[in-house]
């Protein structure tokens, strides 16, 4: 059965890469950051791979998960989608009720085989093309986050930009400003997709220890990627 046989090699693949993610449960005092890097062919289903990645690094329980789909708002919205059909189950345009992709499995809890509902992540992106992160979305204004182990699944999907991904970290830095007791408290995965352009450190310097200076400026989008990671105490990079 060709498409059993697809299902598994997938299934290993992403298991493979979410094995070697840091473990989101080892919330240790001194935090941590793990780093690695993934590369695939053009049109072999790079995004499928990521999405199931997502879904399964959910379940092993990151609880701020930012996936980085590119640098234009159009493959930013189709990203988004295919991450609604993979993951979320539902279509954050609204376009679609009830149900979609993955929210249409039947669920089991695998100890007691009884049915479960669908895990309720929190989405504060959508798959318009002006569905990005803002800062001026009511959804966003309204929004408070608990700081703490508990914190249920969040899940954000926008592009390589500049602003955007200030406007993430102007977020949270004001949202730990609210609660410094539980600054950082929370566990993230970060999937930079396209990263072979769009936040490699294009800073130039003609001597290595030059990039430990603290007057050393690294490109835009590597520096809020970096300053990002920085908010957080337990984080992977992938």
């Amino acid at each position: 059965n060709q498409k059993k046989i697809n299902m598994e090699d997938f299934d290993g693949s992403v298991r493979q890469i979410v094995s070697n993610l840091q473990d989101p449960l080892n919330r240790n005092k001194d935090g941590w950051l793990n780093r690695g890097m993934v590369v695939g062919s053009v049109q072999s289903g790079k995004t499928m791979n990521y999405a199931g990645v997502v879904a399964q690094a959910l379940d092993a329980g990151y609880q701020f998960i930012v996936v980085l789909g590119g640098a234009g708002k159009k493959l930013r919205a189709q990203t988004q989608a295919r991450i609604d059909e993979g993951v979320l189950g539902i279509d954050t345009s609204g376009k679609i009720p009830g149900w979609i992709g993955a929210g249409k499995l039947k669920m089991v809890d695998e100890k007691t085989g009884k049915k479960v509902s669908h895990r309720n992540i929190v989405s504060l992106t959508n798959s318009f093309d002006d569905g990005d992160f803002s800062t001026n979305s009511k959804k966003v204004q309204n929004y408070n986050i608990d700081w703490n182990e508990n914190t249920q699944p969040h899940l954000f999907v926008m592009k390589k930009n500049v602003s955007i991904l200030n406007n993430f970290l102007e977020w949270i830095e004001k949202t730990q400003r609210e609660d410094k007791s539980k600054r950082a408290e929370l566990s993230l995965l970060i999937i930079d997709d396209e990263c072979d352009w769009g936040s490699v450190d294009t800073g130039s310097f003609d001597d290595p220890e030059e990039v430990l200076d603290e007057e050393y400026n690294p490109s835009a989008i590597n520096e809020c990627i970096t300053n990002i990671l920085d908010k957080f105490k337990w984080k992977s990079y992938l």
